[in-house]
């Protein structure tokens, strides 16, 4: 009876240890709603999760992977990519809803925020990259490969690279904010990069007999 007892208290222990660690996670979230990055701290989370911070900083090493956990409780860890078979729809498409997202809900200040942070904090940009852009680059790139397996795009391209070229004016609005995310910048930014990579429409070889009966025809009318 000893032993039974033993394990059931076990079992009532470990969900007491979930609920802390989502407490807290909810409460992050709640107070990178509220206050940004900027007015983000352990001790707030702390408050709001009725948590301390000894137990925090047992599962979260710093402020910055704390508020990206809690970042996750906001957003989606990647996105839906469906492919229709037509590059350029299917790219604007995922960009218009990164676009929305930046423009149109608070997860844009708040990437913004996370960002400046990962400046000085190289666990954070580490961890930026793996959890946030990593995911949706290969949304990305799965397009682009279709694509080139299609025989839309060329072969020779690097499809990192014109993710790159697509994305990077989008962060450098979110980040600098100089120029404002329209939405058709969107379409904008996929045509124009496809622009140089699609594969140009094959020229059938003209018929020289077709030359020829031109030039009898033109002889014949002068």
């Amino acid at each position: 009876m000893a032993n039974i007892k033993a394990n059931a208290e076990v079992k009532r222990g470990r969900p007491r240890q979930l609920s802390v660690r989502d407490a807290v996670l909810a409460g992050a979230g709640q107070l990178l709603l509220q206050a940004g990055i900027k007015g983000f701290s352990i001790e707030g989370v702390a408050r709001l999760a009725g948590a301390s911070k000894v137990t925090i900083y047992k599962w979260w090493p710093s402020k910055g992977a704390l508020a990206l956990d809690g970042f996750y409780t906001l957003v989606s860890p990647s996105i839906d990519t469906t492919l229709t078979g037509d590059v350029e729809q299917d790219l604007v498409t995922q960009v218009s809803a990164v676009l929305a997202l930046f423009r149109d809900t608070a997860i844009g200040p708040i990437l913004a925020g996370l960002i400046g942070e990962a400046q000085r904090d190289p666990e954070l940009a580490a961890a930026i990259r793996e959890r946030w852009l990593e995911p949706r680059r290969r949304c990305g790139v799965a397009i682009l490969e279709a694509a080139q397996a299609n025989g839309q795009l060329r072969t020779d391209l690097d499809p990192t690279q014109v993710l790159d070229q697509i994305y990077g004016p989008i962060y450098l609005r979110l980040l600098i904010g100089h120029a404002p995310l329209t939405d058709s910048l969107a379409a904008t930014l996929v045509r124009t990069i496809l622009s140089g990579v699609r594969v140009a429409p094959r020229r059938l070889p003209s018929d020289p007999r077709n030359g020829a009966a031109a030039r009898r025809s033109s002889r014949a009318q002068s």
